[in-house]
C-alpha cells in the first residue's frame, strides 16, 4: 500500500504551548469522539442481514435477539466507553441517533487472534509500530496507541455522544492515561481543547477512504456470503465462540481499557484466515 502521509516526514512541534480549540457545540464528520457502546452492536447488525445464514436454525432469530438487547434504549448501554469516528456531516451535542464506526484496541491480542468478522472489517489505524506496507488509516494528530482498529462497519447508534475523545470517559483518563485536564505534553503538534485534552479527528481524505472502505467491505462480505452458503454460519459461530470465551475471562482485551476487562484472553490459539475457515481459498 502506498501512503503519501507515511512518505512525508512530519513537520517539527511547534515552540511553546500547544494550539487551543474551543470545545465544539456540534460534531462534525471526522470528528473522533466517546461513545457507551459494544462491538458487538454494529456486528450483530452485519450477521442479521447475511446470506445464507436464515439456513442454519436459530441463527437469525439469535442475532435479531441480541442486537434488539445492545440497541434497547430502556436499558443501560452494554460495552464501555470507546472512540468512535462520526460519519454524520453534521450531529447536534444532544442528538437522539449519530451515524458512527467504531475504534477498539487489541491490547496485548495477536492480530491472528481477532474474530474472524473483526478481522474481515477491522481497518487499521497508523502507528509507528505498523509493519511497512500494510494497510492503514491516519488521524489527525497520529493515534497515540500502537494498536488501535476501525471497525468499518457504519452503523446508526441510539446511544448519546459524551464528548470530542477523551471527554466522558468514565475511568476520567485520557488515551495517554492522563487525567482528564491535564495538558499531554508529550506531543507538542497535538491540539489541546479548551479543557485541555488533546483533539482527534479524520481529515477529509482519510474519512472519505474510510467511508468507501466501509462499502467496499460490505460488499466483498457480502459477496463471500452469497458465494459460500457456509461462510456467514462458520464467521458467526466463531464470533459466538469468542464471546464465550470472554464470559469466562479467557480472551485479550478488544477494549481500549488498559485494564482486565470481560474481552481479556489469556490462552488462545491462532485463528485461520476467513479463507481457511470456510475452505474458500480465492
Amino acid at each position: 500500500m502506498n501512503c503519501a502521509r507515511c512518505d512525508v516526514a512530519p513537520p517539527l512541534p511547534p515552540e511553546g504551548t500547544p494550539p487551543a480549540v474551543s470545545i465544539p457545540s456540534q460534531y462534525v464528520f471526522g470528528d473522533v469522539c466517546t461513545v457507551r457502546e459494544s462491538i458487538s452492536t454494529p456486528v450483530e447488525m452485519v450477521f442479521m442481514d447475511a446470506p445464507g445464514l436464515e439456513t442454519k436454525p436459530g441463527a437469525r432469530e439469535r442475532c435479531a435477539k441480541h442486537y434488539a438487547a445492545l440497541t434497547d434504549p430502556s436499558i443501560p448501554a452494554p460495552g464501555k466507553d470507546r472512540p468512535c469516528i462520526i460519519l454524520s456531516s453534521s450531529v447536534p451535542v444532544d442528538s437522539a441517533s449519530t451515524t458512527i464506526c467504531l475504534k477498539t484496541t487489541l491490547g496485548k491480542t495477536p492480530y491472528e487472534q481477532l474474530p474472524l468478522i473483526v478481522k474481515h472489517f477491522g481497518v487499521k489505524v497508523a502507528s509507528k509500530q505498523l509493519p511497512a506496507g500494510e494497510e492503514h488509516v491516519h488521524s489527525d494528530p497520529e493515534w497515540p496507541h500502537p494498536q488501535q482498529l476501525i471497525l468499518a462497519i457504519a452503523f446508526t447508534t441510539q446511544r448519546p455522544i459524551k464528548g470530542m475523545w477523551p471527554r466522558g470517559r468514565e475511568n476520567g483518563l485520557s488515551d495517554t492515561g492522563k487525567p482528564r485536564g491535564e495538558p499531554d505534553s508529550s506531543n507538542a503538534t497535538t491540539p489541546l481543547a479548551d479543557d485541555g485534552v488533546p483533539v482527534y479527528k479524520y481529515e477529509r481524505e482519510a474519512r472519505m477512504w474510510l467511508v468507501d472502505k466501509c462499502d467496499e467491505l460490505l460488499m466483498k462480505w457480502t459477496q463471500r456470503c452469497q458465494k459460500d452458503p457456509n461462510f456467514a454460519k462458520v464467521v458467526e459461530a466463531d464470533f459466538r465462540r469468542c464471546l464465550e470465551l470472554a464470559a469466562n475471562g479467557s480472551m485479550l482485551s478488544l477494549s481500549n481499557s488498559r485494564k482486565k476487562s470481560k474481552w481479556s484472553l489469556k490462552s488462545r490459539r491462532s485463528q485461520p484466515s476467513l479463507s481457511q475457515a470456510t475452505g474458500d481459498a480465492n
